[in-house]
């Protein structure tokens, strides 16, 4: 509560029409009033790709952007702000869908001046693996999972000046949701027993060299993309990395930090993690509401429980090849 972030980005004809009409407020005035005090030239990033001549392409772009005004300074810093929520509970939430997501999330620093290292690719390879030895295979191995996906989002509120968010969303069976303690806390318990043993072995040079390698032939092999997703990328892109490195740099792994590697595992700890399960059999994973003073009552549409439980037998260490 009070975060920048504590807010829906979407609205719906309660919040945007008959919500403010009753309060006597003017969405229009009050949305160009935000325009005037947050958009202007210097928070504003522009791509322009074209087969003409540059000369050509920077006279089109002084004429079409020159007048964009400027003098609202820079872009909003939310550091001070601190992370967006803290760990260490469980919500449970209606699935539409029939099935059953499990996602933790830890609150990591900002990771932005730090690209060129890219420790949290270092741990979405490892626990994201989906061959011999991994997560994955433990989970599918006791038939509690069936697929499984690591790491930092490229989100706005994934990766802001108030923190990175590294998630991992497992994909449970029914027998997965129902394992010991329930709820499919049995798959987490696994997860922080592996997330143990990449603590105990240490950063491993040789993961980080596979991963660059991995992102080095992305980057020379990449196909060709359509000419406006390449430029709305290229633009998201140019406010994350300085100019030189606009095009590659979201694949660069050319520093290797193993203390920042040990300080990431570290914080993936149980006590860290927001637990988020969706499922279709929630009416049977909520405990029963607490009956208000007076009786009567019913189930509600969502929970929060605290974290806690043994975790599972581990999977084998990860190993060099």
């Amino acid at each position: 509560p009070g975060h920048p972030f504590a807010r829906f980005a979407w609205g719906n004809r309660a919040s945007l029409a008959d919500g403010p009409r009753a309060a006597g407020v003017d969405v229009r005035a009050a949305i160009l009033d935000f325009y005037a005090r947050q958009y202007g030239a210097e928070r504003m990033s522009l791509v322009v790709l074209g087969g003409q001549p540059l000369a050509e392409l920077a006279a089109a772009v002084g004429a079409a952007f020159g007048a964009v005004p400027a003098g609202v300074g820079p872009p909003s810093d939310f550091a001070s702000a601190g992370p967006p929520y803290t760990g260490g509970a469980l919500h449970i939430s209606p699935a539409v869908k029939d099935g059953h997501t499990l996602t933790l999330a830890w609150c990591l620093p900002p990771l932005a001046k730090r690209y060129r290292a890219k420790a949290e690719d270092y741990l979405a390879h490892l626990i994201g693996h989906e061959g011999a030895g991994s997560l994955l295979a433990a989970l599918k191995a006791r038939g509690w999972a069936t697929g499984l996906s690591a790491g930092v989002g490229d989100g706005g509120t994934d990766r802001s000046s108030a923190a990175y968010v590294f998630e991992v969303s497992v994909t449970l069976t029914d027998a997965g949701l129902e394992a010991g303690p329930g709820a499919g806390l049995a798959a987490a318990g696994l997860l922080f027993s592996y997330v143990g043993l990449l603590a105990r072995a240490g950063p491993q040079a040789w993961v980080h060299e596979e991963v660059a390698a991995i992102a080095a032939a992305r980057f020379r092999f990449a196909e060709e993309e359509d000419a406006a997703e390449y430029a709305a990328r290229l633009a998201a892109d140019a406010r994350r990395y300085p100019p030189s490195d606009t095009l590659a740099g979201p694949y660069r792994h050319d520093e290797w930090d193993p203390a920042l590697v040990a300080d990431l595992t570290a914080r993936l700890s149980p006590g860290g993690a927001r637990l988020d399960l969706q499922t279709s059999a929630a009416a049977g994973v909520l405990p029963p509401p607490a009956a208000p003073k007076g009786g009567g009552g019913g189930k509600g549409e969502g929970g929060k429980e605290e974290v806690g439980g043994a975790p599972a037998a581990p999977p084998p260490a990860p190993t060099a090849p």
